[in-house]
């Protein structure tokens, strides 16, 4: 489970069989360094009973999907590294 990407990631394949369409380009550093422009598009993503809009990196064919800290947030979510699984946050307000 991937807890460093800010951004979700989907293979552009996969995208395109639900009919998203991207909007636009972000500029993403990977773990190895490497810079690059992505589309992107956005959605809304639903893990249990919560519900966010979100921006979703269109990667490559090959690329991982990845579950990205913009996403976590929004949905109220957190990693648990040791057992590598997702668990509910309560959201602080000032």
């Amino acid at each position: 489970m991937d807890s460093g990407a800010h951004f979700t990631q989907v293979p552009m394949t996969l995208l395109e069989q639900i009919g998203l369409i991207p909007f636009g380009t972000r500029r993403v550093q990977y773990a190895d360094g490497t810079v690059i422009s992505k589309p992107v598009a956005s959605a809304e993503i639903q893990i249990g009973d919560e519900v966010t809009p979100t921006v979703i990196l269109c990667g490559g064919p090959s690329d991982l999907i990845l579950l990205g800290a913009f996403t976590l947030e929004g949905l109220n979510l957190g990693v648990d590294p040791v057992r590598k699984t997702l668990v509910p946050l309560i959201a602080p307000q000032a």
